[in-house]
């Protein structure tokens, strides 16, 4: 009896043992989150599925509903900003963003344009994408955005199609302005 205590303690606590963050985005996080004037914060998966749990009884169209189905597919979000200032050492945050390359994440976007520097990243495992990746640098400011998913390309194609829809739709009912012409 006592074995098998013991046995069922260890797989309980084995999970503990397991980090599902990325190694790297965490040592960055954790020397970065203490700096003067940053923010951080994390929300976990359980508040995220709170949140949208209760927001479902107020939604009105499929399109919201739709978009509450992909949030629950979030598993947490990490979140560090710094506003009037950029606390990452520009040589810091390239040797970050090198090692970034290195694990499973891989580049999808980068943008460098007047002190501007926006680096969008994905992790994906077969059809679902684990991990989002957002980094926006500038002089005056920061943002690194972490998300854990289980976010499937399908609810990424619906999502573009509801989007497309509702621009389309929008635009549809605006009608073009009249000019009106002097008449002479």
């Amino acid at each position: 009896m006592k074995n098998v205590l013991l046995l069922l303690a260890f797989l309980l606590a084995l999970p503990l043992g397991v980090q599902a963050q990325n190694k790297t985005i965490r040592q960055f996080y954790r020397q970065y989150k203490k700096a003067e004037k940053t923010r951080n914060f994390i929300v976990p998966g359980f508040l995220i599925k709170l949140g949208t749990g209760l927001a479902r009884d107020l939604v009105k169209s499929d399109d919201q509903y739709e978009l509450l189905r992909l949030a629950r597919k979030i598993r947490s979000a990490r979140i560090l900003y710094a506003e009037d200032r950029n606390p990452v050492p520009r040589t810091a945050m390239l040797q970050f963003l090198d090692d970034m390359r290195a694990s499973p994440f891989e580049e999808l976007l980068r943008i460098q344009a007047d002190g501007t520097n926006v680096e969008i990243m994905i992790d994906e495992n077969g059809k679902k994408i684990k991990g989002l990746f957002i980094m926006v640098a500038e002089e005056d400011g920061f943002v690194m955005f972490h998300l854990k998913t289980r976010i499937k390309y399908k609810d990424l194609n619906r999502l573009i199609r509801i989007l497309q829809d509702e621009f389309i739709d929008d635009e549809a009912e605006e009608e073009p302005e009249k000019l009106e012409v002097p008449r002479v």
